[in-house]
């Protein structure tokens, strides 16, 4: 738990909850949020010590953090979070997985508690009023199924879950991810012995989504003998691809912002896709016929929809604890997925046609490139047009750029907000894991943003996207032009370009330098464009600004070079200086072409 929040469990009518945000700034208080309280399970008697609890129900207990508008945080449980909604400013957490997770479990709700009635219509009527007794009365009606603690139905778990010879839970680290970024809270502490529940609920819920692959514990009951472990089934489900959210205004815009109604012509049937407090309990063990079925016996009816997709259950968990606190966790593989069929089920995502494997998949997060080169795959994209995808300025050892850029699929999200005419300024944000080999840790976990307004995204027009695919063709290609001013200063130097030299450092930091000043420049010129037409006139002068930095940056390597590269050297194609590298480079840039 965070230090210095506030704590507010359902229906709470205090004066510092009612007066998050001004009346200047747009509160919204709405009959249905103020409801009775309710009084919690656990209790403090006189002496100010918590008594132990078998009960802690996720709508009642403050566990979820967010943000008001007057920037202080608070906790709240599931019921009283959305009751303030509209006049919070942003859901939080401890770490940028939980932060993505966490939306999708609230954003799940909203999809199931309205159903088929969430046509754009009523979409807008929610948007504009906040949310109302449907919502609510829909938590109510699956309360049992929300308690974290619940002998029968644990929320994200399963009962009775048990080593065999009746050995003990594993210690908290299977719970806490490995995430290595910095300033991150839940980041992997070796010799945890204790948590609170409202640490472990946010921890479940990422888990569940992240969760690294590897060999996991054997259950009883499993009829596999495998020696104790249970073979690697992959990451949970987030893992697979680089998750999209797009910020509004308020949390609620938000979450509305992020759930995609109903048109009639859905991939699925509305009334099969349910989160999983909805379903029947699932199976403990394992086999072939229990939840860790062979990829192979995988068919895309299992997929369900959104809700499904949001609450998946990659992993079987159940958390031991005291009755104050989470001491332990027993935690399995779950239930598999494959990437390949999630296409117009996952809404949350982009996808990427794979030419060879002649299949749809997600894209993954690049922790090499930011999320704005990727911005034209937001835009505009019909079945009739393909996108350039983002090429790295040079290919990949033995490997040549393709001719044929993959068919790019923007998320679902904005599709719909296409088909609603929503038009406002908006925040995208991408969350992305990368795993080492074979899966077993998280080595970085990316996040990235850019600020925009909906009416470039839903704007019917292709002339954006292919103008500013050119615009980042020729950023690849200065960039480019940048690298080979680097490997020649080196090589003017005497050194060449092999791994056992400084030269591939050298080089790959000055082009994460470039890239860093063309994005400056991109998210000034993309802050202030209203509209894509505007975008569209006004492309050339982004174009001219990544390359006068891009001159000037290029035109201070070339005058920090030492004295050898001046003096320069004749090497096996020729005579190599600073000099000859900076007229080639400068030249390159004026023409606005990587000659060779």
């Amino acid at each position: 738990m965070l230090c210095g929040r506030v704590h507010y469990g359902v229906g709470d009518d205090s004066s510092a909850c009612r007066d998050l945000v001004s009346v200047e700034q747009g509160a919204i208080l709405k009959s249905s949020t103020q409801r009775a309280v309710r009084k919690t399970t656990q209790h403090t008697e006189p002496n100010g010590e918590e008594t132990p609890t078998n009960t802690y129900n996720l709508l009642d207990q403050p566990w979820l953090p967010a943000t008001g508008f007057d920037r202080e945080t608070h906790d709240y449980g599931i019921t009283g979070l959305f009751e303030n909604a509209t006049r919070l400013l942003s859901l939080d957490g401890d770490n940028d997985a939980q932060r993505f997770t966490l939306h999708r479990l609230l954003i799940a709700i909203i999809t199931r508690a309205y159903g088929e009635d969430l046509d754009p219509n009523e979409w807008h009527r929610l948007y504009d009023e906040g949310p109302d007794d449907q919502l609510f009365d829909y938590l109510e009606e699956y309360r049992d199924r929300f308690d974290l603690l619940d002998p029968e139905r644990p929320f994200f778990q399963v009962p009775g879950l048990t080593k065999p010879n009746d050995k003990g839970p594993d210690d908290l680290g299977r719970l806490l991810l490995d995430i290595p970024n910095d300033n991150q809270s839940t980041a992997y502490r070796r010799g945890v012995e204790s948590i609170s529940f409202a640490e472990a609920a946010r921890c479940l819920v990422a888990v569940q989504a992240y969760d690294t692959s590897g060999n996991k514990p054997r259950m009883e009951g499993d009829n596999r003998e495998t020696g104790g472990n249970i073979n690697a089934s992959g990451t949970g489900w987030c893992g697979a691809f680089e998750g999209i959210l797009i910020l509004g205004d308020s949390l609620w815009h938000t979450l509305m912002l992020n759930t995609v109604g109903v048109t009639g012509d859905e991939a699925y049937e509305i009334s099969d896709d349910i989160p999983i407090w909805e379903q029947e309990i699932p199976d403990k063990v394992g086999g072939r016929d229990g939840y860790d079925s062979v990829k192979e016996t995988f068919t895309i009816d299992d997929l369900h929809g959104p809700a499904t997709l949001m609450t998946w259950q990659s992993r079987r968990i159940l958390l031991a604890h005291d009755g104050e606190k989470v001491t332990g966790v027993r935690l399995t593989v779950g239930d598999r997925i494959r990437t390949c069929d999630a296409m117009g089920y996952e809404t949350m995502c982009r996808f990427k046609e794979d030419q060879d494997k002649k299949v749809i998949t997600p894209i993954k997060a690049n922790e090499e490139r930011g999320l704005w080169r990727d911005f034209p795959t937001f835009l505009n994209i019909t079945d009739q047009t393909k996108i350039n995808d983002a090429q790295d300025e040079k290919p990949a050892k033995g490997k040549c750029k393709s001719s044929k850029p993959p068919l790019i699929f923007r998320p679902k999200t904005i599709d719909w907000l296409k088909i609603c005419g929503v038009e406002v300024p908006a925040t995208i944000e991408g969350f992305g894991a990368s795993y080492g080999p074979m899966a077993g840790v998280i080595t970085a976990f990316t996040y990235n943003k850019i600020s925009t307004r909906t009416s470039l995204l839903v704007d019917d027009s292709n002339d954006l996207r292919i103008r500013l695919n050119t615009t980042f063709s020729q950023m690849y290609r200065w960039v480019g032009s940048l690298r080979n001013l680097c490997d020649m200063i080196k090589a003017s130097e005497g050194i060449t370009p092999t791994e056992s030299t400084p030269i591939l450092a050298f080089t790959a930091l000055n082009a994460k330098r470039a890239w860093s000043l063309c994005e400056s420049e991109f998210d000034a010129w993309l802050a202030s464009r209203p509209d894509a037409q505007t975008a569209l006139d006004t492309v050339q002068e982004l174009e001219t600004a990544c390359k006068d930095k891009l001159y000037w940056f290029g035109y201070g390597l070339y005058l920090s070079a030492s004295s050898k590269a001046l003096v320069g050297r004749i090497g096996k194609d020729g005579f190599v200086s600073a000099a000859t590298a900076w007229n080639k480079y400068s030249y390159m840039l004026r023409k606005g072409t990587e000659n060779q």
